[in-house]
């Protein structure tokens, strides 16, 4: 592989020889395809291998995530930066996803996670989710938010929490944090993810940046997950 230090059979596929014999197009495609994903282009490959791992996570892939971790730390990938992907995959997938990646994390760098007897609290005042939902959303209150705000203020509260920590407060940019959520929910074919593809533009990213983003969804997605966030960035030019 490109890291050249390891060779778990999930990432084995386009290595296979039987594949090879008998769907030889198939495997010079996916060569292609991890080319865009494995090297530095409009994006680095460390942040491409972190949001293939987070594309893994979200589907319970725990030995690609491992794997993807790894690489991605031999390219770059930082404590800091891996958290970041945490700190998006526990708003993005719950804490289901975001613990897999969290172990992989832990155990790449090799850093302990202790239990918390009591988390840190934060306070939100008085309207203070509305309006970042509305800032968000240029100036309009999403029907979702607004249910959210009209059932309950306390998840409301946890919704605007959620979110600000991953696109306001993470370890990452504001523009990684979004493209991380674009090749999560590309993997996911949620059609949310027109929504971060426009966060991502608001944030700077260009589309040859959009484009390989959503390149990480294919290796845990295929083609569905390509096409997925492809037609959301069509649908986003207007």
């Amino acid at each position: 592989m490109a890291d050249g230090k390891s060779r778990e059979h999930v990432q084995e596929l386009m290595y296979s020889s039987l594949l090879n014999q008998y769907g030889p197009r198939t495997v010079a495609g996916y060569q292609r395809l991890r080319k865009v994903v494995d090297e530095d282009g409009a994006l680095p490959a460390w942040f491409k291998s972190l949001a293939v791992a987070c594309a893994a996570a979200s589907k319970g892939f725990a030995d690609m995530v491992r794997f993807q971790v790894r690489t991605g730390h031999v390219r770059g990938l930082t404590l800091e930066q891996g958290m970041g992907g945490v700190i998006t995959m526990t708003s993005a997938r719950g804490a289901g996803a975001a613990q897999l990646l969290l172990e992989a994390v832990a155990d790449v760098f090799g850093v302990a996670d202790s239990h918390l007897d009591k988390p840190a609290a934060a306070i939100v005042a008085d309207g203070e989710a509305e309006a970042n939902f509305r800032a968000y959303m240029g100036g309009n209150l999403h029907p979702n938010f607004a249910a959210l705000l009209e059932a309950s203020q306390d998840l409301a509260d946890a919704y605007y929490l959620l979110r600000t920590g991953t696109l306001d407060h993470n370890r990452l940019e504001s523009k990684l944090a979004e493209l991380l959520l674009v090749a999560v929910l590309a993997a996911d074919y949620q059609p949310l993810v027109s929504v971060h593809i426009g966060g991502a533009k608001r944030a700077g990213a260009t589309d040859a940046e959009i484009v390989e983003a959503i390149a990480c969804a294919f290796p845990v997605s295929g083609l569905a997950g390509l096409i997925a966030g492809v037609s959301a960035l069509v649908e986003s030019r207007g």
